[in-house]
């Protein structure tokens, strides 16, 4: 009898640990299945972080970057550029040789030289020289809207020519400019947007509808056709060649045979499109982000973009996408999407048993900030780190993923993902 009861307390004792044992199993299974669900809804939110640039009045009409990524944001009180790390600021106004304070538009050639369209005429800077052109010139209208580099290294100039010439397209060949106007088989005489395409075809935005031209021969196409409105202001070509067109009364793809219009009674300022062929629409209210299925608009009520008057939209090296608006720059940063210049594991390590990260002093060269995000990118921890303090306890924090980011004080970025059990 007492062999018997012993065995089955053996076999009790047994059944509690396999028990025990599939009870961390679900555990552990459900816990890996909560981490992938979080990592699914980062992936989804792609933690935004904002970050906003101020210049002069801080209304910035156009923006370019350099071979250098350097940023040069054109305003109504001269060029501003801020530098490849955005630590620096240097501007340039008619003391320096600018032809004109306000300053509307801007392209930057093959060799790095910068194209300025005022309202007052052109200005040529090749970081050493000032050279300006007016109407005395280049025989279109002063006022230019928009400046464009072509596959040929070739600068052209849209202006406002419907009003004091009979020119709104003009093509600078060497030392002198070749004009365009509606007696050659342009749309309209004022011209606000310029784009070429695979084929190198140019599209031209004007007040009577959108031309084609292939240095040869125009072609023109209006609301008779299929264009939301006559008013072209805006143009972007995304990969597959369909040509989306930003107009004072909606948006309108064309894919060579077919129209289809967006955002009908909208005003449209400007088209960006990015790796992912993502849309960035900018209007009078903010910037709608269009993935060919679903429409999300970002304004000042709903994130940090600096206004809503949204006048160019481009996209750097690092997958940042930048915002010129009529009350600053703003970048809006996919920290998922950051290239750190190191691997994690060389940036930091973690110390389980004291809830404890440190962060590897070889990279910090100086004072530095670390920055701990939650799964939406906010901000739940900012403290400065340096050689002699490069720990940071996260005990007080619940479990879960975080981002955090390394910046120093040249504003490089190391960045990572940090799963406290």
């Amino acid at each position: 009898m007492s062999i018997s009861c012993k065995t089955e307390k053996d076999i009790y004792k047994l059944g509690v640990i396999a028990q025990t044992k599939r009870k961390q199993l679900i555990q552990n299974i459900m816990k890996k299945l909560t981490l992938l669900f979080i990592m699914l809804s980062i992936n989804y939110l792609n933690a935004q972080i904002w970050t906003t640039y101020t210049f002069g009045d801080n209304d910035i009409k156009s923006l370019a970057i350099d071979s250098k990524g350097n940023k040069w944001a054109c305003t109504s009180s001269g060029v501003f550029v801020l530098n490849t790390d955005c630590s620096q600021k240097t501007s340039y106004t008619t003391n320096n040789g600018l032809i004109f304070h306000y300053v509307d538009a801007i392209a930057i050639d093959a060799n790095d030289v910068k194209w300025f369209g005022t309202s007052f005429g052109i200005s040529r800077f090749d970081d050493t020289t000032w050279t300006n052109y007016t109407n005395y010139n280049f025989y279109g209208d002063n006022y230019v809207h928009v400046m464009f580099c072509d596959w040929m290294n070739r600068i052209w100039a849209g202006a406002d020519g419907g009003y004091t010439s009979n020119f709104g397209l003009s093509l600078f060949n060497e030392n002198s400019w070749i004009n365009y106007g509606t007696s050659n088989g342009l749309a309209g005489n004022c011209v606000f947007g310029i784009k070429s395409d695979k084929q190198n075809n140019l599209w031209i935005g004007t007040n009577g509808g959108v031309s084609k031209f292939d240095g040869v021969n125009w072609t023109s196409y209006n609301q008779t056709n299929g264009l939301a409105e006559n008013d072209v202001i805006a143009i972007a070509i995304d990969s597959v060649g369909n040509k989306w067109f930003g107009t004072k009364n909606g948006l309108s793809r064309f894919d060579g045979v077919n129209w289809t219009n967006f955002l009908i009674g909208t005003q449209i300022l400007s088209i960006g499109i990015d790796k992912n062929g993502v849309k960035w629409i900018g209007t009078y209210f903010g910037v709608y982000r269009f993935d060919n299925v679903n429409w999300t608009s970002f304004n000042t009520t709903n994130c940090s973009i600096a206004g809503n008057v949204i006048q160019t939209i481009l996209f750097d090296s690092s997958n940042n996408i930048w915002f010129a608006t009529d009350k600053g720059l703003s970048r809006l940063s996919n920290l998922l999407n950051s290239t750190s210049k190191i691997s994690f594991e060389k940036v930091i390590s973690v110390t389980p048993t004291t809830d404890k990260i440190t962060i590897n002093s070889k990279i910090l060269s100086r004072s530095c900030t670390f920055e701990l995000l939650d799964i939406r990118g906010s901000v739940v921890l900012k403290t400065e780190i340096s050689n002699s303090q490069n720990s940071v306890s996260l005990i007080d924090f619940a479990k879960g993923l975080y981002l955090f980011r390394v910046v120093d004080n040249s504003n490089i970025i190391y960045t990572g993902k940090i799963v406290r059990h």
